[in-house]
């Protein structure tokens, strides 16, 4: 009996060895399978290794086949796939997407200066000239402060009508006008009457407005609208019936008695504030006119006043009347037309390319030309122009240049000449050279500034 379980001991000890000799030599990865031997009918040696496999199946289950595959050791592998495929991806990112260069270049100015004489013309001359006039007219109003008897006549606007025949007609003035109540007022100025329309046998009247005035001063001659006013002086002939006036607004300032009147210094007054208020109208005028880009020379004037006329009849309120008409005429230049004049001097010395980036140019009208109707056509201005010139650098031609370029071929490209300096900066650090994608490449140009008030320049 004893010699039967130190066999037994002795057999399972050494499925103990092999099951750890198993383990140490099959390879990471695989699956570790022991196969144990089926039961037999045989000799005693199999006899006793089917009693030890009994007992190995009791402690561990009843497969015969054990596995010692390692659960979860792909995803291990597939951690470690991911991972790389993130660090290429922000690699390429860093290496394409983020490189940017940033491109800061000073432009120096040179100075120049040009003192002498720019002809303006109307359709001609070194640089065009604008010429703008208005004609306006205003009636103003003003208190009279004085004090008289007056008898005054009032005063209207009738239409006279010819429907007697297809000829004109003179009236002379002072040619009355009677109401159907009798009341005369006459012509002020003699005056034609156009003849009448004949289509088909019927005669359509033509009428014209005139200015009339009462026979007599007083207020019994201030009356409303008058649908028909006869000419006695046509009674008794076929004309009587074929003239006549209309009058579709009262007529007004008959008076007799004390009135206020304009005293002189009422109408000195009166003359200066209409002279200047009509031109303030006309200045503006022109000034509304003239495009934003042009300058108007306030300095040079064709003010004239075509017409006054002072109505010392007082209205209702106490007031005289002062009409006045009056014509101007402002020449204009461009100030960008006198620095592309102002550039042109300079052109053979610095190149077609060369830009005016500062100036100061001060101009005077020294004389000018008139055609027979007295409108300008030409002036002569004196002009003292002093500027700063710079090349002709673009942003689009600094990035053709750079792209691809490192620092220092960059600092080579963009030193001397033009350039007063250069500031070149890349992103991220690792980035040395500039992009080739012209979009990658940000571009600032900025001017020196320069003392105009210390060049010595001169072109006469």
């Amino acid at each position: 009996m004893k010699d039967k379980e130190d066999r037994e001991k002795a057999v399972e000890k050494f499925f103990n060895l092999q099951k750890k000799a198993l383990y140490d030599i099959i390879p990471k990865g695989k699956d570790r399978v022991v196969d144990l031997p089926s039961e037999s009918n045989g000799d005693g040696a199999n006899a006793v290794a089917g009693s030890a496999g009994k007992q190995f199946s009791a402690r561990h289950g009843s497969s015969r086949r054990i596995s010692y595959y390692r659960k979860g050791h792909w995803k291990k592998w597939l951690m470690v796939f991911a991972v790389v495929l993130i660090f290429a991806a922000s690699a390429a990112y860093a290496a394409v997407v983020l490189p940017t260069a940033n491109i800061n270049l000073t432009l120096k100015q040179t100075p120049k200066s040009f003192n002498g004489q720019i002809r303006a013309a109307v359709g001609s001359g070194d640089i065009p000239l604008q010429v703008f006039s208005e004609t306006k007219n205003v009636q103003l109003a003003f208190p009279a402060s004085g004090k008289e008897k007056v008898a005054r006549k009032a005063h209207g606007i009738i239409s006279v009508c010819n429907a007697f025949s297809g000829n004109p007609q003179q009236l002379v003035a002072t040619t009355r006008f009677e109401t159907p109540q009798g009341i005369i007022f006459r012509l002020d100025k003699g005056m034609t009457v156009p003849g009448a329309l004949i289509k088909d046998g019927k005669i359509a009247p033509q009428c014209v407005s005139a200015t009339v005035s009462s026979d007599k001063a007083g207020i019994g001659y201030n009356i409303g609208p008058v649908p028909k006013w006869t000419v006695p002086g046509f009674k008794g002939s076929s004309r009587y019936a074929g003239f006549y006036g209309m009058s579709e607004k009262p007529m007004s300032g008959g008076f007799v008695g004390e009135a206020a009147v304009p005293t002189r210094q009422d109408l000195d007054n009166a003359k200066a504030e209409a002279r200047k208020k009509i031109e303030d109208i006309i200045v503006t005028a022109i000034e509304v006119r003239a495009p934003k880009n042009l300058t108007v020379l306030q300095s040079d004037s064709g003010f004239v006043i075509t017409k006054e006329t002072v109505i010392t009849d007082t209205d209702d309120e106490g007031n005289f009347h002062y009409f006045i008409e009056a014509r101007d005429e402002r020449i204009a230049v461009r100030k960008s037309d006198m620095e592309d004049f102002f550039v042109k001097q300079f052109e053979d010395e610095l190149g077609r390319g060369a830009k005016l980036a500062s100036s100061t140019i001060d101009f005077t009208l020294k004389s000018k030309k008139t055609d027979v109707s007295g409108a300008t056509k030409e002036a002569v201005f004196d002009v003292s122009a002093k500027g700063g010139f710079v090349g002709d650098i673009s942003e689009e031609s600094v990035r053709s240049k750079a792209a691809g370029k490192s620092e220092p071929e960059l600092r080579d490209v963009f030193a001397g000449g033009d350039i007063a300096g250069a500031k070149i900066s890349f992103w991220p650090f690792w980035v040395k050279s500039v992009p080739k994608k012209l979009h990658k490449i940000n571009v600032k140009i900025d001017i020196a500034p320069l003392n105009l008030e210390d060049d010595k320049d001169d072109v006469e």
